[in-house]
């Protein structure tokens, strides 16, 4: 079974290759985006040690526990992004006494399918690509700044009125949703939330918000859809025109934003089971198209029992919800017992031959005359 977890593995790093996040690191309002040439790919805890390094906790953080290959590797990866941090970290540090920064807001975006289209090159790339694993970082980061005595928090504050949020985003961003709809009314009230919340967020050593809104309008419409690419829109102005420049301001401020997409889908390969549909409704045969990218081009949208629009994918060795799945671990146990088949006939054929012609020296050989016998 070697050969399978080969297998396996190999696909298991080109789904990583293909599904990573971006991360944008912004600490002056001069600092033109996609500044650093050789974008590096690094783990999820390489991260976190760059963000620690930037809190003042690298000191307690868990990599100083680990074992020492782990930890070496784990060095290595932070470090390639570190170096590169004159692109993106604008703020010497006179006093080695004294924090790096005196305010960090770590931002997850959730759903992005492409982060080119909302802020340009990222400025490195995370393995991770699912945003719990962020989220349980930022809960790393609020407690470890706020056991170093400064100020840390997740921004939650909800919006004064329903009729407020409402009147205000479509004064910024005009009638492009129907905010009847509870999909776009979510978002809607993310947007606006952040705005309200940015002020706190400046007065915290460390503040983290995350937006899902994006990974809803690619689930229930599709990442081709008109509510997805004004989502994309919102959040770019959103980002460009206000989180930034105005966390950013500020004479003498030493303050850095750190915003992660995740990406839309996650490409997941399981060997004992295939993944579960997560029960998202198309109702339209355009939104499966667009939320599955017509099938991952290996089946077609069918209308199902309970009026939705699912994918019926063109062979039974595709899974998934959209068919993004191909499980070539029923094709290769299929090929491994066949040959195991054959291996076991063929040593059981052998033995049976050796058993009924050569057991003995005398017994079941046919003795055969050295010459032809006399005739007369």
């Amino acid at each position: 079974m070697k050969l399978s977890g080969l297998v396996i593995s190999l696909i298991s790093a080109s789904t990583t290759v293909m599904a990573r996040s971006a991360v944008y690191m912004m600490s002056s309002n001069e600092q033109p985006l996609g500044l650093v040439d050789n974008k590096p790919t690094i783990s999820l805890d390489a991260y976190s040690m760059v963000m620690s390094q930037l809190t003042d906790t690298a000191d307690t953080h868990p990599v100083m526990h680990w074992k020492d290959a782990y930890q070496q590797q784990t060095f290595e990866s932070a470090r390639g992004v570190w170096n590169n941090r004159d692109a993106w970290l604008h703020h010497d540090q006179d006093d080695v006494f004294t924090p790096k920064l005196d305010s960090i807001l770590y931002v997850m975006v959730s759903g992005v399918e492409q982060p080119e289209e909302i802020l340009g090159e990222p400025t490195f790339y995370v393995t991770e690509n699912h945003g719990h694993a962020y989220k349980d970082l930022a809960k790393d980061n609020i407690k470890s700044v706020s056991e170093s005595g400064r100020r840390a928090e997740k921004l939650s504050r909800e919006s004064s009125s329903e009729e407020d949020f409402t009147e205000k985003f479509q004064q910024e961003y005009g009638n492009v949703f129907d905010l009847n709809k509870k999909p776009e009314k979510s978002f809607a009230k993310e947007i606006m939330n952040f705005k309200n919340i940015l002020t706190d967020a400046k007065s915290n050593a460390f503040s983290t918000i995350r937006i899902k809104g994006l990974k809803t309008f690619a689930k229930e419409y599709g990442v081709k859809s008109t509510q997805y690419t004004e989502g994309e829109r919102i959040l770019n102005e959103l980002f460009e025109k206000t989180v930034i420049p105005e966390f950013l301001e500020g004479e003498n401020r030493r303050a850095l934003v750190s915003i992660v997409f995740t990406p839309a889908k996650h490409a997941v390969f399981r060997k004992r089971a295939l993944p579960e549909d997560e029960g998202t409704c198309y109702k339209t045969e355009e939104a499966c198209i667009n939320g599955t990218s017509s099938c991952s081009d290996r089946g077609s949208c069918v209308i199902t029992d309970n009026d939705c629009y699912s994918c019926q994918c063109k062979s039974t060795s595709y899974q998934g919800d959209s068919c993004q799945i191909e499980n070539v671990v029923g094709d290769f146990q299929l090929l491994f017992w066949t040959g195991i088949g054959l291996i076991i006939v063929t040593v059981g054929s052998l033995m049976f031959v050796y058993n009924n012609g050569g057991g003995s020296d005398s017994d079941g050989i046919m003795m055969v005359p050295q010459s032809l016998p006399k005739q007369d």
